[in-house]
């Protein structure tokens, strides 16, 4: 399984150096051969970024192959549908 991310990003206000910012990613879908993630980071109650990143599994040849299934039935008790 080699991932190969693809991503979409929204940005907010910048963060400074010593700010306190928590970040989180959460698995938003999974299809035969890709997932869906996506991330977000805060400080305090103020959203900084939101990114969705799709990462897809590859053969050595570079391509799409299924997600093996003891893989995928471990990665869907974290799912938790969100669009950006």
């Amino acid at each position: 399984l080699r991932p190969s991310p693809l991503k979409q990003t929204r940005l907010f206000p910048r963060a400074l150096l010593d700010d306190l910012l928590r970040v989180q990613t959460r698995l938003s879908s999974i299809g035969g051969s890709s997932m869906k993630f996506l991330q977000t980071i805060d400080r305090a109650e103020t959203t900084l970024a939101e990114v969705t990143t799709t990462v897809v599994s590859v053969s050595q040849a570079a391509r799409a192959v299924r997600i093996p299934l003891p893989l995928r039935r471990l990665l869907e008790g974290f799912l938790t549908p969100h669009e950006l």
